[in-house]
């Protein structure tokens, strides 16, 4: 990502490295985190990242927020299952920052990002 010049993406993979490693940390050995692998250790994860990643970075350069939106999403999706739930949690809440800045689909997205936000919270008893 760095040769690349994907700074920015480069900088949120890392970050989410080091999210995994303290979510296992506090964890220890009661929990899934435990017993998975490091996410550096799943290449077809590291792939989707670096695929989504960049292709968000890019459109946000180019100031198309719709295109991030959706790459965001893309990763939501694909993280969406009992043990990436934190990572799709971390991408929905992306979404509805970039969301707030689409301003050509009359709020779809937006709206669409809400009820996401909604189904997180739901989920956690709020």
């Amino acid at each position: 990502m760095l040769r690349d010049g994907y700074h920015k993406s480069f900088t949120e993979l890392f970050a989410l490295m080091e999210q995994w490693d303290a979510l296992r940390e506090a964890a220890r050995v009661r929990s899934l985190f435990w017993l998975q692998k490091p996410l550096e250790e799943q290449p077809d994860k590291l792939d989707h990242f670096y695929h989504y990643l960049t292709r968000a970075e890019d459109a946000e350069r180019k100031g198309s927020f719709e295109d991030v939106y959706n790459n965001l999403y893309a990763l939501a999706c694909y993280f969406n299952n009992s043990e990436d739930k934190w990572v799709r949690n971390h991408f929905y809440k992306r979404c509805f920052k970039i969301a707030q800045l689409i301003k050509i689909d009359s709020g779809k997205k937006e709206a669409e990002a809400h009820m996401h936000m909604g189904l997180l919270y739901e989920e956690d008893g709020e």
